[in-house]
């Protein structure tokens, strides 16, 4: 239904008719009022006397100034005065897997992410229809990665060649996902033929440059939609870039960022971002900046991934009140990230981390004054890049970098609308979706007061500050919550099975503010240790008590196939997508079964 923009009649009518028409109705079906907000403009950045929003269902459906318009009755009112009304903002580089904490970042103002790695969970989450809501933000999915023969991180859909590039994209236009997701090794032959299908089939590309191509030929394909982290660019606007190239092939050979980065890699890592940087060449840049603008080829430059690690291993280092806000296994992987038996290898990381940071912002502040459109991203999971809050640090560096407040806003507000091709997002007008926030500052004037956050809307329904705060402790409490799968596995090394049953009966099922009853850990901590003459046992009992479970049952699925019944991971896999419609990596592991 369009919504027109509402300009009151009156300001065209003499001043002794002013007063007949001072109110009007407005729309019958208003259910929220936000009354006298300053209302942040995020095309122009004009400034604008109250005005008073109004929403009726999802959708704003007139915007006028205070007063002029009267509530029906029944429709809730908020009090706005003195405060700033701004779009809800879109994390454009996100990961975050957990489905009773996402409310963590409705809590930021953030209500929309780009999820940039498609799990299992997030397919289950799609299939509950509970994204645009109170308990989860709007979604744009990834894919699975999809990277070359031998990934770097697992799981990925993986190629090859260009037949098996274009049978992924294939798959990936059959099933839920939003976009496909291309990583770092992908053959370039492979990535062409991807590139080429995806068109054809008019599947979205968006992720990393594979190490393979120039950053030239990547955005003058045409059908890659951005590129994130600024990812090689300093290898490809380096004065020799073909010598540099060919050591970052070198070493992106036998990478496997889930076993960790050895010594060695890291030591050369760091000498190929150095003489990079080194040999930065101002024209190199720019040329490349020429194509990425002509072709609307978006980066997500994610600087404050490198700034978040400034400091924290600082010996006295204070800890972070947010780390309440993430779960224990993500705190540890952050300190895991660099050894702690090597505090040279430590330093010298955190001596290119800081010029890595120096590049970000530079070629931030570049890259904006090339015309080439910016997004905002966090990469939230990623070391200390918390959820929610990790945004707003990135708008603050997009502001150091150069970027005029508006100019940082517009990377997580209108760009990301722009970017997904939607008129209903990134503005605060009629029609629009009510995804809104309540600043208690000026964010054109400080970009700051983002974090000032007062209350938002979804889908036009609200969350004041104190649900706001509550939502906020209940995922601290929920990360804090014990482990059902920890409480197994130590029950089982001194009590066995029936102990390990009863460690879970003592604590299961509960909210999970107040415990952990997930069993896909329980599934990697007890298998391994259980006996054969056991093991038929356990996995009955984990399917009985996880069969809402997608990820339990894909994972039960593929020990059936690790163990050759064929029959019972086809008909585990078949119940995991129930669950998780649409998944490709499910999808891609029902069609490789054998048959029986």
């Amino acid at each position: 239904m369009p919504y027109p923009t509402f300009r009151s009649a009156c300001l065209a009518l003499p001043a002794l008719l002013l007063a007949a028409c001072a109110t009007s109705p407005a729309p019958r079906d208003t259910s929220l009022v936000l009354k006298s907000v300053r209302v942040v403009d995020t095309e122009a950045g004009r400034e604008a006397a109250p005005q008073d929003v109004f929403i009726a269902g999802e959708r704003i459906v007139a915007v006028a100034p205070a007063g002029r318009l009267v509530a029906p009755a029944g429709a809730a009112v908020v009090d706005g005065e003195g405060r700033w009304l701004m779009p809800g903002l879109w994390d454009m580089h996100a990961h975050w897997y957990d489905e009773a904490t996402l409310p963590v970042f409705l809590a930021h103002g953030v209500t929309g992410l780009r999820q940039m790695r498609g799990y299992t969970g997030q397919y289950a989450t799609r299939a509950k229809g509970i994204e645009g809501s109170l308990r989860a933000p709007r979604m744009h999915l990834a894919s699975p990665l999809v990277d070359g023969p031998t990934p770097a991180s697992e799981p990925a859909l993986k190629v090859a060649d260009a037949d098996s590039a274009r049978e992924v994209v294939r798959l990936v236009a059959r099933s839920r996902a939003d976009f496909l997701k291309v990583y770092d090794q992908i053959p370039a032959d492979a990535y062409r033929a991807l590139r080429d299908e995806a068109r054809r089939l008019g599947v979205r590309v968006e992720g990393h440059v594979p190490i393979t191509l120039d950053w030239v030929d990547a955005s003058d394909g045409g059908t890659q939609r951005s590129f994130e982290h600024l990812h090689s660019l300093m290898v490809w606007s380096a004065g020799d870039a073909t010598a540099l190239h060919a050591r970052w092939l070198a070493y992106h050979e036998g990478l496997g960022y889930n076993d960790g980065i050895g010594a060695a890699k890291r030591e050369e890592s760091a000498a190929i971002h150095h003489a990079a940087y080194d040999d930065f060449d101002p024209a190199r840049f720019a040329a490349i900046a020429v194509h990425l603008r002509r072709n609307d080829t978006w980066q997500t430059p994610t600087c404050v991934l490198w700034r978040a690690r400034r400091g924290r291993l600082d010996a006295g280092a204070p800890p972070d009140p947010r780390d309440k806000l993430v779960p224990a296994w993500m705190r540890d992987f952050w300190r895991g990230w660099w050894p702690s038996d090597d505090p040279e290898a430590v330093a010298k990381d955190f001596e290119v981390n800081a010029r890595r940071d120096a590049f970000c912002l530079a070629r931030t502040r570049d890259l904006h004054a090339a015309g080439v459109p910016l997004l905002a991203g966090s990469d939230t999971v990623m070391p200390f890049v918390y959820p929610g809050s990790s945004l707003h640090e990135e708008l603050a560096l997009m502001v150091e970098a150069g970027l005029p407040p508006l100019a940082a806003l517009q990377t997580a507000t209108r760009n990301p609308a722009r970017f997904l091709g939607r008129d209903d997002l990134g503005v605060v007008r009629p029609g629009a979706l009510a995804d809104l926030v309540l600043l208690g500052g000026d964010p054109l004037a400080d970009i700051a007061n983002v974090r000032l956050v007062e209350g938002v809307a979804i889908g036009g329904a609200w969350m004041d500050d104190a649900a706001r705060r509550a939502a906020l402790d209940r995922v601290a409490r929920i990360q804090a919550a014990p482990s059902a799968a920890k409480r197994m596995a130590q029950a089982y090394g001194s009590g066995g099975f029936d102990a390990a049953i009863a460690a879970y009966d003592a604590l299961c099922p509960a909210p999970p503010e107040q415990a952990d009853c997930g069993l896909f850990n329980t599934y990697w901590g007890l298998a391994p240790q259980v006996p054969p003459d056991q093991s038929a046992l356990l996995l009955a009992w984990l399917e009985r008590h996880g069969a809402d479970d997608a990820e339990l049952l894909s994972q039960l699925a593929r020990h059936a196939l690790d163990a050759g019944d064929v029959a019972e991971a086809r008909r585990l896999f078949a119940l995991a997508l129930e669950r998780a419609p649409g998944d490709p990596l499910l999808m891609q592991e029902q069609a490789a079964l054998p048959a029986e």
